[in-house]
């Protein structure tokens, strides 16, 4: 098993070879970011990636292409849909991570793959999925022992990517009532 760890999320994968078939898979379709399927400790996918909708909420794409199991849940035809992927376990090419200079630190923890895609897309990279590689995601281990950190990060980020990619957003009611959730979210945790 190899493991990774940082400061909000454990990942592990039960594949030896996750990164070379990982390079594989970028080679093979020609991708500067690709990224295993992520699965829950339950054995169900927590995500393929992600849609950033207009009014400032990211939406776990949870299905590709076949049945639909949750009727509210987005699914897709193929990666080109979606508006990122999910950094918990993520390939990029050096060259592209490079020149998009990275993860902008100012978002420091949540969020920061959200605004490296928006960047990403923009100067129209290409990301994909390995399908071939899984990769078990411990999502919010950590987080829950931090007390309101996870939601004050989120309040602040919102507002970030807000500013720094305002043709992404709509800044209108539902945008207002996404931020108003952030707000109160972080009122809960800190008064757990």
């Amino acid at each position: 098993k190899v493991k990774s760890q940082n400061y909000n999320l454990k990942v592990k994968s039960y594949q030896s070879n996750i990164l070379k078939e990982l390079v594989k898979e970028a080679e093979r379709k020609k991708l500067d970011a690709v990224s295993p399927v992520l699965r829950n400790p339950n054995g169900k996918v927590e995500n393929y990636g992600y849609k950033v909708l207009p009014y400032g909420k990211v939406e776990l794409v949870r299905e590709l292409t076949g049945s639909r199991v949750n009727p509210t849940s987005p699914r897709l035809r193929g990666a080109s849909e979606l508006d990122g992927l999910t950094a918990a376990c993520l390939l990029v090419k050096t060259k592209v991570f490079r020149e998009l200079k990275g993860f902008d630190e100012k978002f420091f923890a949540y969020l920061e793959d959200v605004d490296f895609f928006l960047r990403f897309k923009k100067v129209g990279y290409k990301l994909g999925l390995a399908t071939n590689v899984e990769v078990l995601h411990n999502h919010m281990t950590t987080t829950k022992t931090m007390g309101n950190f996870k939601a004050k990060q989120d309040m602040v980020n919102w507002w970030r990517l807000y500013f720094k990619h305002r043709g992404k957003f709509k800044l209108d009611f539902k945008f207002i009532i996404e931020r108003l959730r952030n707000v109160s979210g972080f009122i809960k945790a800190s008064l757990r």
